[in-house]
């Protein structure tokens, strides 16, 4: 229960960029939708056969509550204190440690839809990809941007690390990768930054499904899926190109 509970928080935390949700239990199933304080990823995630009480978790420090949560053993016991509608603390035993964490109130919890148009490229992602993106993040010093670029019709390059200045190719990794589905009018590239794709990769490491969708040049979703485990959506907007790029 613990592990699981944990690779919730990690999926919506984001490597700490999302701090405050609001969570549904309902039907064995963790659910939230969440958006980080400087808006650069949105999202959604469900985390199934989590056996708690049914009702709304309002969580404004989720770092500490990971905190709490790591001083636990594997095997621990969940109370929700409270009424369904506002839960005001989360209890957490493991039967020698019980920690007390203070719940907080709806109405500080900022919620927004993402909503963009059809996607323009689709592909898939492998643990393979996934495992060359961070090994290429970690060998870059520039590594702050990487950039998605359609390679004919069949084939998509993610070029982790600066893609052109004044027209010089930079210190660079580019993974190729086949595209399942790209409209003609898709030509531009799209430039993202590499550290949240980096962390979303990992929080969902165990994915047994992921899929890009490139949403022209406004933004990505990036889905992953795992049977009877997990769920899990996040919007990235893309950022501007530099004139030189």
């Amino acid at each position: 229960m613990k592990n699981k509970l944990i690779n919730f928080i990690q999926r919506y935390n984001v490597d700490d960029m999302v701090k405050a949700v609001s969570v549904t239990s309902k039907d064995k199933t963790l659910s939230t939708k969440f958006i980080s304080d400087d808006n650069q990823v949105m999202g959604q995630v469900n985390e199934y056969g989590i056996d708690i009480d049914e009702g709304t978790i309002c969580i404004r420090d989720t770092d500490q509550l990971l905190r709490m949560l790591h001083i636990l053993n594997d095997d621990i016991n969940i109370d929700l204190i409270g009424e369904a509608d506002q839960y005001t603390s989360l209890a957490l035993s493991d039967g020698n440690i019980k920690v007390n964490f203070l719940l907080c109130d709806p109405s500080i919890i900022v919620h927004k839809e993402a909503r963009f148009s059809d996607p323009g490229m689709i592909f898939h992602l492998t643990s393979a990809f996934c495992n060359n993106f961070v090994k290429a993040y970690s060998a870059l010093i520039d590594n702050e941007f990487f950039t998605i670029e359609p390679d004919g019709q069949e084939n998509v390059k993610v070029i982790v690390g600066p893609h052109k200045r004044n027209g010089q190719v930079q210190m660079n990794v580019t993974l190729t990768t086949p595209v399942d589905s790209m409209d003609d009018f898709l030509m531009d590239s799209v430039k993202m930054r590499s550290g949240v794709f980096k962390d979303i990769i990992i929080a969902n490491k165990d994915f047994e499904q992921g899929v890009v969708h490139v949403i022209e040049s406004h933004a990505i979703k990036i889905s992953f899926h795992k049977p009877d485990g997990f769920s899990s959506q996040y919007y990235l907007p893309a950022v501007q190109q530099d004139e030189n790029d």
